[in-house]
Parts: C-alpha cells; structure tokens; sequence
C-alpha cells in the first residue's frame, strides 16, 4: 500500500470522530467552582419515559466523554464522581420539549457526582431535528439540591448522532 494512501486511512477515523463534536460556548457553576463548557454532544434513543418514542440527549461538558459513555448513565456518574465530567445532560422530546435532566459534578460529594434535576432548565431552541440540534440552554436562577448550588448557561450547535437501539 501506498504511504500517502495509509496515511489518509489513519487520518480519515480521526475527521469522523472530530465531525461529532459540535460548538459551544458557556458556563456551569457548581458549589462556586466554575467550569468552561467546552464539549457538546448530541444523540438519539429511546425515550425513558415513552417506550416506542425516539428523543434527543444533550450533553454540555467541560471535558471530552468517549461515546460509550454518553449512553450509559452509571459512567457518567462515575465521570463526574472522580473529576472527569462537569455539565449537564438534557433529555428533549421529539416536540422539543425538556423531559429529563441530569446534573453531573465532581463537587456533589453528597450525591456521588451527579442527580436528576427538572423542571428548571429553559431552551432557547434555534433548531431541533434529526441530524441537528441547535440553541440555548441555561437557568434563570441559580437552583440548590441537597445543599448542593449550580448553574450554567450554554449556547451551542451539535450534529446528532444515530440512534441506539431499542430497549426491550
């Protein structure tokens, strides 16, 4: 095999993965340590909370997460528990609407790294759709759970990726 044609084989995964990433700029506070939102991710699966509904997962981080670790909950948790991951995941319907959320921290001891929060998150949305979700995410307030404070505030744009297969 050509040199030049390897080369451009071991290169070309790298561009793949890198077309994942989308942009963002933003902020998350947690118990007054603040954090750069530097990563956004985007995908599809089946809803939580209807079984044969597809919605769309958000998750802002101050850190890259390998995709294995964006579709299972107790990673992320692990993540944010050992200083790996600071953001904030958001479940959206496929009506846009914010059905579910997750805040993740290596500063929630109480709560190792990570709890549910909804109810309080607001969405600006540019664009929502199968390949693509754009817009803001933040809080009006700062919000507290179990003594713990957080808040942020993100604008971003994210290819999404495919859905995950169906669960039984």
């Amino acid at each position: 095999m050509h040199k030049l044609s390897l080369a451009l084989l071991l290169f070309l995964p790298l561009v793949a993965v890198a077309a994942d990433k989308g942009t963002i700029t933003g902020k998350f506070t947690a118990n007054g340590k603040s954090y750069d939102l530097k990563y956004v991710y985007a995908w599809k699966e089946p809803s939580h909370f209807e079984k044969k509904q597809i919605d769309t997962f958000v998750l802002l981080s101050d850190q890259p997460v390998a995709a294995d670790a964006l579709r299972d909950f107790m990673t992320r948790s692990d993540l944010a528990e050992n200083g790996k991951l600071n953001g904030i995941q958001v479940e959206f319907d496929p009506k846009g609407e914010i059905t579910s959320a997750n805040i993740y921290s290596e500063q929630f001891k109480k709560t190792h790294g990570s709890f549910s929060a909804t109810g309080m998150h607001q969405w600006e949305k540019k664009t929502l759709s199968n390949t693509l979700i754009e817009g803001k995410l933040y809080l009006k307030h700062p919000d507290e759970f179990f003594d713990d404070t957080w808040d942020y505030t993100a604008t971003f744009k994210a290819p999404v990726m495919a859905v995950k297969k169906q669960r039984s």
